[in-house]
């Protein structure tokens, strides 16, 4: 016996002070009092303040996690439901996505670009990384977290107040400085375009959904992330000093997780869209006449149990019902033999072990134990855009529109080039590649395939429509790609400069392997040339910078031939070469971290925050290598 949880004391001041009860007994009335503190508390808090704003004309925002409470439920209790980028992981971003959509809530909130122990890491290719994250988590409104405004205290350093990294609170550490004295300010238009092209796309129709996924637990904290996620706590691996690692944890939910995150990465490598439900929403499902699952007006092909050993008896005479009514119904591995609440536990454990077992019988349901199985089942789902193949470096979001028509925006977070094909339902006249980083537009030239080859960390849109385009001048030609280029020429030495510093001759590197540019936190000039013996105006000419940390500027024959702040480093430069010697000029800017730390080991009392963090420097510079490619029309 262990000492538990004096829930029963908390409610009861007349009951004994001391109570002792086995694992399971503390569980279940953990559960129940989380429950009740839930519905009497957070939900009732809540609704209340949000009846009371709307009444006032305004909207309620709230970020609706972090406590045992049935987040899903709270989520749409709100007007605008706001999940974060400092709680990165997958898990916690669906959760509140997932209430939003199961309760109607359109528009999907998230305070952006904000990680702990990360301040001055931020850079235009991190917020596009992050900002895609939230975007393909089922966000449709970013809200940065940093500062619009300069503000220069006498005690503070030259680039003025930061209340999130200072001198004077040395403890509190977090990214993201968005405003003017940020290095990177002068991108910001750039960023901000692509958000708002991109949210924009995502608030059109509503979301679509597949498949509902059932969550088991009242509170998403300590949810292991998914083990293919990138920027798992805002870290990027390999660019900057490495978060320290927590220690692992065996428990119940990180066993389930480890097995609902190996399903969820099978259905997403086929374009299966999903979210997480809670038992409310289970408890008000209905089917739909052709045996879809509609919850609140939001239809869904198939309810999905993962290994779960624990559900709501409600939820499971629900199921049960469903089922044999002709809902599609998949369990992966164990099916639950008991329901949380330590109200009749045993009576009620037995019977949700009953009404389960006879779901799983029903002629729509299926039972799988090994991942091979996931891929057959998936092909019984409905696709009306169907991937060809298993692309397990996406991430997506669809939206679909009154008439049908299909917004499906497809995040590459893999650091290489990668090509997608899709087969499209005949009800699309039309399809097109939505570009919200320029803002073109491309069509497919065959209606019922379509392909796309996205860059590395990169994003599309895809628009199926069962109304084509008519005017042709919103249309732009299908960009040059790299991935089937020839190397023309690689560009190997290099003068550069930055400020005083000069070098030249140089092979490119990383700068903080380098101890004369290790501590830079300036612009550098990088200077080349190269011989180019004929130019054929039948191929197109691009050029490949390779690695860069972070932005680039890129002047040919003195001739501004373009910029890249994020993947690709890729520049179509056909107009710019001339036969013969070609002169470059690449402008790149670092983050200003390394600087500071040095600043803080030499005694600067402006920096000292940065001190403790000596040696753990960020990637900056022009790394390569540098190409200059050809391309046949």
């Amino acid at each position: 016996m262990q000492k538990g949880y004096n829930y029963v004391s908390f409610m009861n001041p007349n009951a004994p002070k001391d109570f002792t009860f086995d694992a399971e007994t503390d569980a279940r009335i953990r559960h129940d009092y989380d429950l009740t503190l839930s519905e009497l508390l957070g939900e009732h808090f809540l609704k209340t303040s949000k009846d009371f704003m709307e009444k006032q004309g305004l909207l309620h925002r709230t970020q609706t996690y972090g406590l045992n409470m049935d987040m899903m439920s709270i989520a749409g209790l709100a007007s605008i439901p706001e999940m974060e980028s400092m709680l990165a992981s997958e898990a916690n971003m669906k959760i509140v996505s997932s209430g939003a959509h199961l309760y109607n809530r359109p528009l999907v909130s998230s305070e952006s670009v904000v990680f702990i122990n990360r301040a001055y890491m931020t850079t235009p290719q991190k917020t596009r990384l992050a900002v895609d994250k939230l975007f393909a988590a089922g966000a449709n409104q970013i809200i940065y977290h940093g500062i619009p405004y300069r503000y220069f205290p006498k005690d503070f350093a030259k680039e003025g107040w930061y209340p999130f990294s200072s001198s004077v609170l040395g403890m509190v550490n977090f990214s993201s400085n968005y405003g003017e004295s940020d290095i990177f300010w002068k991108y910001q238009k750039d960023i901000n375009q692509y958000i708002q092209r991109t949210q924009y796309a995502l608030r059109a129709g509503k979301a679509k959904t597949d498949v509902l996924i059932y969550f088991p637990y009242m509170n998403v904290d300590k949810m292991p992330e998914n083990p293919t996620e990138i920027m798992a706590m805002g870290e990027m691996v390999g660019v900057e000093p490495p978060l320290a690692k927590a220690k692992e944890q065996v428990d119940e939910k990180s066993k389930w997780a480890e097995k609902t995150w190996e399903l969820i990465n099978q259905l997403e490598a086929k374009g299966i869209t999903w979210e997480w439900v809670n038992d409310k929403s289970i408890q008000e499902a209905k089917l739909t006449n052709d045996k879809q699952i509609n919850i609140r007006g939001n239809i869904y092909q198939a309810l999905i149990l993962s290994d779960n050993s624990t559900i709501e008896l409600q939820s499971a005479q629900q199921i049960a019902k469903l089922a044999s009514q002709g809902m599609k119904f998949l369990n992966s591995g164990n099916l639950p033999k008991k329901q949380p609440s330590f109200l009749n536990w045993e009576e009620n454990d037995k019977k949700v072990a009953t009404l389960l077992k006879s779901a799983i019988q029903q002629k729509n349901s299926t039972q799988i134990t090994e991942k091979e199985q996931v891929d057959t089942w998936i092909a019984t789902l409905k696709q009306t855009v169907k991937f060809n193949d298993s692309y397990h470096f996406t991430r997506q979001i669809q939206r679909e529109m009154n008439d049908e028509s299909r917004i499906q925006f497809i995040w590459n977070k893999s650091d290489q080039w990668q090509t997608i094909s899709l087969s499209l339902d005949k009800k699309y006249t039309g399809s097109y590649w939505l570009n919200a980083e320029d803002g073109t537009i491309t069509q497919n030239a065959n209606q019922s395939k379509a392909s796309y080859q996205i860059p590395p960390y990169s994003s599309v849109i895809l628009y199926a429509s069962t109304k084509p385009i008519t005017d042709n001048s919103l249309l732009s030609k299908a960009p040059v790609s790299p991935t089937n280029a020839k190397t023309l020429l690689n560009i190997e030495k290099w003068a550069i400069e930055a400020d005083t510093l000069k070098v030249t001759n140089s092979h490119l590197f990383d700068w903080k392997t380098n101890n004369s540019f290790k501590h830079l936190g300036i612009e550098a000039i990088y200077k080349s040339s190269f011989e180019i013996n004929e130019i054929d105006s039948k191929k197109h000419y691009l050029l490949d910078l390779g690695k860069v940390y972070h932005t680039a500027e890129v002047f040919i024959n003195g001739k501004f031939a373009g910029k890249r702040i994020n993947p690709p480093y890729t520049l179509a430069v056909d107009k710019y070469l001339q036969k013969g010697i070609n002169k470059i000029e690449v402008r790149v800017l670092p983050t200003l971290l390394n600087h500071f730390i040095v600043e803080a080991v030499k005694g600067n009392s402006h920096y000292r925050q940065f001190k403790k963090m000596d040696g753990q420097l960020m990637s900056n510079g022009l790394v390569g290598t540098v190409k200059i490619l050809e391309v046949k029309e």
